[in-house]
């Protein structure tokens, strides 16, 4: 085996080894918290909120089956990879978008309906979206070079550095939308503990601020695979 094919070998593995842990993260935290949405969810009429929780929750446990037989199964070298990695990337803007709009009800609702918040969260999020979708149709007419190795399983394509660019520049728009989200729970939460939120101020930091580390640190790394790694990286 040439260096090269060493070296796809070894990338490919990586890949597989992130979507093993990330896939299997996915499903048991479903499991582990199916109980409590039994409890709190079913049987209840769907209202909007619950509607963005269901549409997030299902549309991430069936619509990445898709994406794990991309990532796994064996598919036959006729196989157009480019049409699998779309589904994959409109998947991920399909629910980064309701996440957003999850994020914004929140925030509307902490800011006592406040409708200036909910046009600037709002505004933020159409900018977003539309950047989003602009960086991921641009990449439409290149060339997805799909890795050729003996007994290889998994369609993972490759793409060049101008591909990776315009999906860094997606996901930094995500980042953005995080940021502020975060930074208007914290004025409001501030606020609130001077005149003595209590129990509900220490919640509102506390999970903002790991739901914003932990997003930040898996959207960091994304952008930054699609910016460091070499030409014709592997697609994640």
């Amino acid at each position: 085996m040439s260096v090269e094919s060493t070296q796809l070998a070894i990338e490919l593995n990586v890949n597989h080894y992130f979507s093993v842990a990330s896939f299997a993260l996915l499903y048991y935290d479903y499991f582990l918290t199916i109980e409590q949405e039994i409890k709190f969810f079913w049987g209840r009429r769907v209202a909007f909120a619950s509607g963005l929780f269901f549409a997030c929750r299902y549309l991430a446990l069936f619509g990445n089956v898709p994406v794990i037989l991309q990532t796994f199964a064996y598919w036959s070298p006729d196989v157009n990879c480019r049409l699998l990695q779309r589904y994959h990337q409109i998947l991920s803007m399909t629910i980064q978008t309701i996440v957003g709009f999850i994020l914004i009800t929140r925030t509307y609702a902490l800011y006592q309906r406040s409708r200036r918040i909910l046009a600037v969260t709002c505004f933020t999020a159409v900018c977003v979206i539309i950047f989003g979708c602009w960086s991921v149709t641009r990449v439409a007419s290149t060339v997805f070079v799909r890795p050729a190795l003996p007994n290889e399983h998994g369609c993972s394509p490759r793409v060049d550095s101008s591909v990776g660019r315009r999906y860094a520049a997606a996901w930094a728009g995500v980042v953005v939308f995080d940021t502020e989200i975060l930074i208007l729970t914290l004025w409001k939460t501030v606020k609130m503990w001077k005149i003595g939120g209590g129990r509900l101020v220490h919640t509102l930091i506390r999970d903002g601020c790991t739901y914003y580390a932990v997003l930040t640190m898996a959207n960091t790394s994304q952008i930054l695979t699609f910016l460091v790694s070499p030409f014709t990286a592997l697609c994640p």
